[in-house]
């Protein structure tokens, strides 16, 4: 089985009785078809120009100020941000490299100006998108023999709680899994006012799934203002067990002037794009939760995916053999960037399968946490 390349990944969801693009889920679908259908005309929108990657991804085009995002029920009359106006200098510092740890590349769609790559999805992109907002947001009333939260979905966190958080900021090394069909494995970041961060929050960090789709891009809710960065664009390298290390720049943060809550990623900190305020009104004034780590879900019936890089994490001086989150950094409620504290609340679900180790004081990595773990059964 081939490794596979990580693809940017964000999310947003608001409650457990909403799915991902904040209308109310019903409890059976008569049509399914027909309403993907209605999906697909918002999205696929039409364009002039198309590009295809060499990943074999289709991006659109579109007009900034016609975006799919704007057919969001909350966002009819808004008026875009084409750049963030008030977002202090130092959220644009980035994580030095080194000889072993280098700078990854986002693939590049280069749209003209005025317009942002919309990916085109179809009907299979649209179910997967389902079973992903479920397996997150829907409880389940059976035998839950791998979780007792979200069945075959396991988390591997680090996590500050009941606080004022207003942004989160890490470098992620970037990993190629082996996976099979129907589950997905992810490193990110995520603000939340869930504890648990399934719900009402934002995500962003990477994700590998076998059918390359990318689950929340397609959503309403998120403005993109990058003619050149995509969301569910792939990334270009992959970090070597033992060798070369590859990471990438991941921060949310919430504008002081606006209340906008920005995605920058890369080598220069650049913008993606922003979730307006208001999309998700938990977090309006501030999230409670931030939290750094993996996610790994995947059918009950089947063993848990590898999560990581698929290996423990064993010593610090065997960091390269593992996935690493760094530098890992919040916003407080003053709208300042400062390091996440050592105090951090950790979480392992199902350790037979995944651990964790917290790393810190290195002047490179800063605080910092090594995890992942082959996967398997788990009961």
């Amino acid at each position: 089985m081939v490794k596979l390349l990580p693809f940017l990944l964000i999310t947003f969801c608001l409650s457990q009785k909403f799915n991902v693009e904040g209308r109310r889920e019903r409890s059976i679908i008569e049509d399914e078809d027909l309403e993907f259908e209605r999906q697909l005309k918002i999205i696929n929108k039409p364009a002039n120009i198309t590009i295809q990657t060499d990943t074999g991804d289709i991006y659109a085009c579109v007009d900034i100020q016609h975006q799919p995002a704007l057919d969001h029920p909350k966002l009819r009359n808004h008026k875009v941000q084409l750049r963030p106006e008030s977002l202090p200098k130092e959220f644009l510092d980035s994580t030095p490299s080194t000889n072993t740890y280098k700078k990854a590349t986002l693939q590049r769609v280069d749209c003209p100006e005025g317009t942002v790559p919309i990916k085109r999805v179809g009907k299979e992109e649209l179910r997967a998108a389902k079973r992903f907002s479920e397996s997150l947001l829907l409880e389940s009333n059976e035998a839950q023999p791998q979780s007792s939260e979200h069945p075959g979905t396991y988390q591997v966190v680090a996590k500050l709680g009941h606080g004022d958080y207003r942004g989160i900021k890490a470098a992620l090394t970037l990993e190629g899994l082996e996976i099979l069909a129907d589950h997905w494995v992810t490193s990110q970041v995520w603000i939340s006012e869930d504890p648990n961060g399934y719900t009402n929050h934002l995500w962003a960090g990477w994700m590998t799934d076998r059918n390359h789709q990318c689950f929340n891009a397609h959503c309403g809710g998120f403005v993109a203002t990058s003619k050149s960065l995509a969301v569910g664009a792939a990334f270009e390298h992959l970090s070597e067990y033992g060798g070369d290390q590859y990471y990438i720049d991941v921060l949310i943060a919430q504008e002081e002037s606006t209340g906008n809550w920005w995605l920058r990623i890369g080598e220069n900190n650049e913008p993606v794009g922003y979730w307006p305020k208001g999309v998700v009104p938990a977090i309006d004034d501030g999230a409670s939760y931030v939290m750094w780590g993996g996610i790994t879900s995947g059918p009950v019936s089947e063993d848990s995916s590898p999560l990581g890089n698929g290996n423990f994490p064993t010593s610090p001086s065997e960091v390269t053999k593992t996935c690493l989150t760094a530098f890992m950094k919040i916003v407080d409620s003053q709208h300042r960037l400062i390091d996440a504290p050592k105090s951090l609340e950790y979480k392992v679900d199902c350790e037979a399968n995944y651990h964790l180790q917290a790393y810190g004081g290195d002047k490179w990595r800063g605080t910092a946490i090594l995890f992942g773990g082959p996967g398997g059964p788990c009961s």
